[in-house]
């Protein structure tokens, strides 16, 4: 929570008790000029305490998830790829997107999330936000779009459920500009947590960044690729944790294509010297490690059971955030976030669609075992 001044708390005990109170009677109770009181109101929005007009007051806890909503479109080869040919597989669709992935892991883990994304006015687009709506999230800062199609992932896997290549039809969310992020700031800056993909523009991760310093949610930022991480500006001191695997740190840091000699921790360090207070850096079967603030340590993957690599690392950022939100110890967030991607490495689907907090729970507890 924000400092507040002794004026600023009395107007929030106001409008706890009426939410409806107008600025004259507000000064009227106070005692005070209702300019003034029009000020401090300015300056509770402004740091998310009141959510505009109709005093508003912020759901506690609220995550929310900004970035890329995509329609997927897999097709799983029977034998070994080869190029310039046709090649027989299966086809399969699906809801994807990174920052949806994240949002709808947390929704089924009961967490309070919001999406701010963008999508066509199409049917793919239509389809994603009423799966997402039935989950309970709020997409209300979702914004269609009657010029542009709504994103689109092709990925094609081989016969041991490796991906050959993808192919991201993405040029939508070029239309989440700064000014989306404006409008819905004071939406944003009531979230206890704010999530954030590398399917941004660069303009419009540096806005929430500039903004962020005078706000008081923690931010978590997701790379997403090699290319999209570049994304990043070269300070990384807004950014609370910063989710990434070796070759997109490497984007990040400029090294080149040859990491072969630095160590992941070496990678995560060097991170952590551009500003962001927390790193978690993944290194696939290996599992991944944790530098953030004082604690370093490594937390093992859980499953060898892999039927679908797609949507591991999402997994890993819902779970890391669902924990940490509330209080637990970043060694706690650590184990849940190695679960919940196991136990979706072990579906079939990005998500998987049996989630809950039992069914995690559950898993947590058998591998103890």
């Amino acid at each position: 929570m924000a400092e507040l001044s002794k004026t600023e708390k009395a107007i929030l005990e106001l409008i706890s008790n009426n939410p409806f109170i107008g600025q004259s009677n507000i000064a009227q109770e106070l005692n005070l000029a209702r300019s003034t009181i029009a000020v401090h109101i300015t300056q509770l929005v402004s740091k998310g305490l009141l959510l505009g007009r109709g005093y508003i007051l912020p759901t506690s806890q609220k995550v929310t998830c900004i970035g890329g909503v995509a329609f997927n479109r897999k097709y799983a080869l029977n034998v070994a790829p080869v190029l310039g040919t046709s090649n027989p597989g299966v086809s399969s669709q699906s809801h994807g997107g990174v920052i949806r992935n994240i949002a709808e892991n947390l929704a089924r883990l009961d967490v309070d999330v919001s999406l701010i994304s963008i999508v066509g006015e199409d049917e793919s687009g239509r389809e994603l936000l009423s799966q997402m709506r039935s989950l309970g999230v709020d997409i209300s800062q979702v914004v269609l779009s009657n010029d542009r199609p709504t994103a689109e992932y092709v990925a094609i896997f081989d016969s041991a459920n490796e991906l050959v290549f993808g192919v991201a039809s993405m040029g939508i969310l070029d239309q989440i500009t700064p000014a989306q992020i404006e409008r819905s700031w004071s939406h944003i800056s009531s979230s206890d947590w704010v999530v954030l993909d590398c399917n941004l523009p660069s303009e419009t991760i540096e806005k929430i960044l500039y903004l962020k310093q005078k706000a008081d949610f923690k931010l978590a930022v997701d790379t997403v690729s090699i290319s999209k991480a570049k994304r990043l500006p070269r300070d990384l001191s807004m950014i609370d944790i910063l989710f990434t695997n070796r070759d997109e740190a490497n984007s990040i840091l400029n090294f080149g294509s040859d990491i072969s000699g630095l160590d992941i921790n070496e990678l995560a360090t060097l991170l952590r010297k551009l500003g962001s207070k927390g790193v978690v850096l993944t290194d696939g079967a290996n599992g991944h490690i944790i530098n953030i603030e004082e604690e370093v340590f490594a937390t093992p993957a859980l499953s060898s059971n892999v039927i679908n690599v797609s949507g591991a690392g999402d997994a890993l950022v819902a779970g890391f955030i669902s924990k940490i939100r509330s209080g637990a110890s970043v060694c706690e967030a650590s184990k849940v976030g190695a679960a919940l991607s196991a136990l979706t490495i072990e579906s079939e689907m990005d998500v998987r669609q049996d989630l809950s907090v039992d069914i995690l729970n559950d898993y947590i507890l058998q591998k103890k075992d």
